[in-house]
């Protein structure tokens, strides 16, 4: 009799422990986050729309996930945050014809330690005002690679380089999809 309540209370024991995860994984829940930057690329030299080149351009900014409203609301409850794709958008100024890009590569690094988590070669083509791309996974790095840094709440640097023959300004806006994964309770 005794070797049966101690079976039994041991057989209860694990019920317990695994119901406890499967209730803390009910309780966790998905909250999609798409966190972006506008990189601002300057207008070209007259010298080379004069003489039908291509202007380079170098542009980047940083991303802090920790300042995201979503981050901020669910700081103390988030479990993870995971990046799982992407896009980039292009915006023109007012009516205008599509910008060629050549040679366009977007990066992602960790500020922190400088290491490149991900990197994606744009299509040389011409894209219109709006026109939007879905970038995939990386050519080099990984979106887990990504996921870490921002679930760290590291900053990271989005760059992108290439050249375009369009000589005014506009801006190229790079979309993360994001997902904090967070504690209701």
């Amino acid at each position: 009799m005794k070797k049966l309540s101690i079976s039994t209370l041991a057989v209860i024991a694990l019920m317990a422990v695994s119901s406890c995860s499967k209730i803390a994984d009910i309780l966790t829940v998905d909250v999609p986050t798409d966190v972006s930057v506008d990189l601002k690329i300057p207008g070209g030299s007259s010298e080379l729309k004069s003489s039908g080149g291509m202007a380079p351009f170098d542009v980047s900014e940083t991303l802090d996930i920790a300042t995201n409203p979503t981050v901020i609301q669910y700081q103390a409850k988030i479990k993870s945050i995971a990046a799982n794709g992407g896009t980039v958008t292009v915006k023109l100024p007012g009516t205008t014809p599509p910008v060629m890009l050549k040679d366009a590569k977007l990066e992602i690094t960790n500020l922190d330690t400088q290491v490149i988590l991900g990197t994606w070669s744009l299509e040389s083509k011409l894209y219109p005002n709006g026109g939007e791309v879905t970038i995939g996974a990386p050519t080099s790095g990984s979106f887990a690679d990504i996921s870490a840094a921002l679930d760290a709440k590291a900053k990271v640097k989005i760059r992108l380089t290439g050249s375009t023959d369009f000589f005014t300004a506009w801006i190229m806006t790079v979309t993360l999809q994001t997902v904090v994964k967070a504690k209701v309770l």
